[in-house]
């Protein structure tokens, strides 16, 4: 997306986003962990950036992970349930595996995300899927996946840096 072939702004903050996560079951011996959440994602961001719209997105959702020695697998699944019928609602899956060695993780993940219902807001069969929302009436149904193959870096025990690249 290009937002200057749509408008002359092409500068603006996105929608931000809170919510809670709480354990339900950890187990460290097996290194293994189950999480849920609920994220709102509010619509206070720029209009010039397609931010902004709608009275904002409900993201329940439940995340796991299991180590096994030095691989790692995560998991991430839950819909993206829009408040105001003029935006789309989304459910996302995500799995991540990485591998330690040493202090760098090679990683890669797997991302799928679903339009359950489009919205209102534009007659067209695309949608943004991310980071905006489009509110496309013919997207419903749509589909998008993606990789991500990168790396992270421990630099201390609680400080990592890394980078992917997704296609």
């Amino acid at each position: 997306l290009n937002p200057d072939e749509l408008i002359p702004e092409d500068e603006g903050f996105v929608n931000i986003g809170f919510g809670l996560k709480g354990v339900l079951y950890e187990n460290p011996e097996s290194a293994s962990i189950l999480s849920l959440g609920l994220r709102y994602e509010t619509p206070w961001g720029n209009r010039d950036v397609f931010q902004g719209r709608g009275d904002g997105v409900l993201n329940p959702f439940l995340t796991g992970a299991q180590g096994f020695g030095d691989f790692h697998v995560q998991a991430y699944s839950g819909p993206r349930l829009a408040i105001d019928g003029a935006d789309s609602s989304f459910w996302d899956t995500a799995l991540h595996v990485d591998y330690r060695l040493g202090n760098f993780y090679p990683l890669g993940e797997l991302n799928w995300v679903h339009v359950l219902d489009g919205g209102r807001r534009l007659p067209i069969n695309d949608e943004g899927f991310d980071l905006v929302n489009f509110g496309s009436s013919d997207a419903g149904g749509n589909s998008i996946v993606t990789l991500a193959f990168g790396g992270r870096y421990r630099i201390v025990d609680w400080c990592d840096v890394g980078a992917t690249g997704e296609f």
